[in-house]
């Protein structure tokens, strides 16, 4: 595993993004002698509104390709932060918060260039697609409560992050890629619904050992 990893990352960010963010850090560490992880952290945010807007005007490749790397971006703040010594629960507060606004307002520019290709002329794909966008943030709130719990060593330890943050949007990337995005969320979203029903046992089977 990349040296900068850390237990609770998911499948991508193990096996691919840290491996990428993991040289853009050392290069950032090797360059700069007292980094600020909040430039990086604010960079991160621009990319993911370029994706946005890509998303929205109907460049469905270029978006993927641009949430995929600030996906990618993503783990480079903590990373720095982390050799810095800089962690921070601001950092903390503002990565969480850029990464649901950027999360909601590409799933929402999504839906709108699929409703004007009237791939959601059905109501069926209407459905599953608002399920999926709820199961993308019921997944970040099932973590935040675990975290307040403080079952998250025990949480992480027995479940595999299948369709955490990184997971979700390496799937909108290779769907985007063949100008699929919107089955892509509706997947990702599935994905995520069955991750939350499991992840949700394991939390009640913790918390009655309490």
């Amino acid at each position: 595993m990349n040296s900068f990893g850390k237990s609770e990352d998911g499948l991508i960010s193990r096996y691919i993004n840290r491996r990428v963010s993991g040289r853009i850090s050392r290069w950032i560490l090797s360059r700069w002698n007292d980094p600020n992880p909040f430039i990086a952290t604010y960079i991160t945010f621009i990319v993911g509104l370029m994706s946005f807007l890509f998303y929205l005007f109907g460049f469905e490749l270029l978006g993927g390709i641009f949430i995929q790397f600030s996906s990618i971006l993503d783990g480079v703040d903590g990373e720095l932060a982390r050799a810095t010594g800089k962690t921070s629960l601001l950092g903390g507060f503002l990565d969480t918060l850029f990464d649901r606004f950027i999360d909601f307002s590409v799933l929402i520019a999504i839906f709108y260039t699929s409703f004007t290709k009237l791939y959601v002329s059905t109501s069926i794909f209407l459905v599953l697609y608002l399920v999926a966008m709820f199961s993308w943030f019921l997944v970040s709130y099932l973590h935040s409560v675990v975290r307040g719990l403080s079952i998250k060593d025990l949480f992480v330890k027995r479940v595999k992050r299948f369709a955490s943050r990184d997971v979700r949007i390496f799937i909108l990337f290779l769907s985007s890629i063949f100008y699929l995005s919107f089955y892509g969320v509706i997947l990702s979203g599935l994905l995520s619904l069955a991750y939350i029903l499991y992840g949700s046992i394991i939390v009640y089977l913790l918390l009655l050992k309490r």
